[in-house]
């Protein structure tokens, strides 16, 4: 029975706009789904004083690119609202994810109903992606053994010219640009850098 439902589409699961090719995951008849949850940026906090970085979990080095742990959304962790101490008006927690996948490379979709490729540090996310890269930024497929394209960095993209969809964590939408400044970005990004976040 759970077999046969994985091969139904959820079309909620679906940017309208998407082409029928992109709905499909890497598994023959089952689809995959366009709204995945944020993990958070890594690396240096800009602008933080005392100095400091976004936490994570595993090695960048690895063929996925290990997990960022600072996104509502991420692997192996627990959240309460009282956590998110940005404010759910100022954080991103599910964003778009339905832009065409290109000739080259390995595809990133996956089966909506997956979550990760095992519990450890080291898993391929499929349910959530880091923040490291620009929205829309292409090419938007991952090589293992690229270091630029690892499999949890892959970017929020959409069909629509110009950004992508990004759900806040207080329920609203909004259209971001691909444009937007990236420190911001990581900034909306992550529940807890106590960082500034203007106009975006």
């Amino acid at each position: 029975v759970n077999v046969t439902n994985a091969e139904n589409s959820v079309t909620p699961y679906f940017c309208p706009s998407a082409r029928n090719a992109d709905k499909e995951s890497n598994v023959t008849n089952v689809p995959t789904a366009h709204y995945v949850g944020v993990a958070g940026p890594f690396g240096a906090v800009t602008g933080a004083s005392p100095a400091r970085n976004y936490q994570f979990a595993g090695t960048s080095a690895n063929a996925q690119g290990g997990i960022a742990q600072s996104g509502i959304l991420t692997m192996n962790q627990t959240r309460q609202m009282a956590d998110v101490v940005d404010g759910t008006s100022n954080t991103f927690i599910v964003m778009e994810y339905s832009g065409r996948r290109e000739s080259s490379g390995s595809s990133p979709y996956r089966p909506w109903q997956q979550g990760a490729s095992s519990s450890g540090a080291d898993a391929a996310m499929y349910c959530c992606k880091n923040i490291k890269k620009a929205i829309n930024e292409r090419p938007a497929y991952y090589v293992g053994s690229d270091p630029n394209h690892r499999f949890n960095d892959v970017c929020a993209s959409s069909p629509h010219k110009g950004g992508a969809q990004f759900c806040l964590a207080d329920g609203g939408v909004r259209f971001v640009s691909e444009n937007i400044n990236f420190t911001t970005y990581q900034f909306l990004s992550s529940m807890e850098d106590e960082m500034v976040v203007g106009e975006f």
